[in-house]
């Protein structure tokens, strides 16, 4: 990300500022490309392709009564509740909204088996087709109490950097010092797949 190229040397005081100014990018790029750090190289949460039943009911319990109680005040339909219900579980697991045309099958088809649905993966595709994660989204934040990044987080993470990074040269580590930062501030993670690229200041 940009600003963890800043945050690689110490900087002068007067340069915080112009660095906060910028907007930073948590983007990833293709495989094999200069200049990046590898995402499981860090602590940023990722899905995981591979779960017995045991880590499935260990990692993405059950809903709650008072998950339930939520999703049933804001969702209408069998596909808002189910895409509802993935996305506030998957969320309390990894700190960020995924795509949910991205979750494993086996992760789907267990969070959809403990609602009684038989279909996920049409659901969730009827689910993104109607655009109500955009609805759910906000919602579930307000639910959880928690802040989108864009509402301050980016703040948050860059000054956890500016602070590591007169310590810490490992791109890694600086990952994780702000997502650290972010996590325990309750902000929404971005998601991150691949690599994380750090930039030059001139690129």
């Amino acid at each position: 990300m940009r600003a963890l190229a800043h945050a690689c040397h110490p900087l002068e005081p007067g340069r915080a500022e112009s660095i906060l100014s910028t907007r930073p990018t948590l983007t990833t790029l293709h495989t094999g490309a200069p200049g990046m750090t590898a995402i499981h190289g860090t602590a940023y949460p990722r899905l995981r392709s591979t779960l017995s039943d045991k880590e499935l009911e260990e990692i993405y319990p059950p809903p709650t009564p008072d998950d339930l109680a939520f999703i049933h005040r804001v969702t209408k339909s069998t596909v808002a509740t189910c895409g509802g219900i993935v996305l506030l579980k998957t969320w309390q697991r990894l700190g960020y909204f995924p795509l949910l045309d991205t979750l494993p099958p086996r992760l789907s088809q267990h969070r959809a088996t403990t609602m009684g649905v038989l279909s996920p993966s049409v659901l969730l595709q009827h689910y993104e087709q109607r655009r109500l994660r955009e609805w759910h989204i906000p919602q579930i934040r307000a639910h959880l109490g928690i802040t989108a990044f864009s509402d301050g987080g980016r703040r948050v993470l860059l000054e956890a950097l500016l602070t590591a990074a007169q310590s810490k040269d490992i791109v890694a580590d600086l990952i994780n010092v702000g997502l650290e930062a972010l996590v325990e501030a309750r902000v929404v993670l971005q998601i991150c797949t691949l690599r994380f690229h750090t930039c030059s200041p001139n690129s």
